[in-house]
């Protein structure tokens, strides 16, 4: 829904990483989907499904990070922008030891696998 994806406005540090994420619709108990993560931050996600969803719809996630592999990080999230497969999610509703799990996997993923700058071979 909406128009093409809009110029990059998050100022988070994120990573690109293939995980998983399980979701559903809140208030949808029974309904799990699962879809591909593309990229994650502290205050965002981009997944990619087959789904369209509308603008501002909350959506119920949890994955399990490489990090902690038998703690699962559930969090609730608001639709920003939905277009060509590509859903992002504004992290609305997080418990303080899942803002931590998240943060501490970002911080080592980025340590662990730091940036490279364009244009060097």
């Amino acid at each position: 829904m909406g128009g093409m994806m809009s110029t990059e406005r998050r100022k988070a540090r994120r990573i690109n990483k293939n995980l998983l994420v399980q979701y559903r619709e809140s208030g949808d108990a029974k309904c799990w989907d699962i879809a591909q993560v593309k990229d994650i931050s502290e205050s965002g996600i981009v997944i990619q499904t087959d789904k369209i969803f509308a603008v501002n719809v909350i959506l119920h996630l949890r994955i399990k990070l490489p990090s902690r592999p038998f703690l699962c990080l559930e969090f609730d999230g608001r639709i920003v922008e939905c277009e060509k497969c590509q859903v992002r999610i504004e992290i609305k509703k997080i418990d303080s030891v899942g803002k931590n799990m998240l943060g501490e996997y970002i911080a080592w993923h980025i340590n662990k696998y730091p940036p490279q700058n364009e244009g060097t071979m």
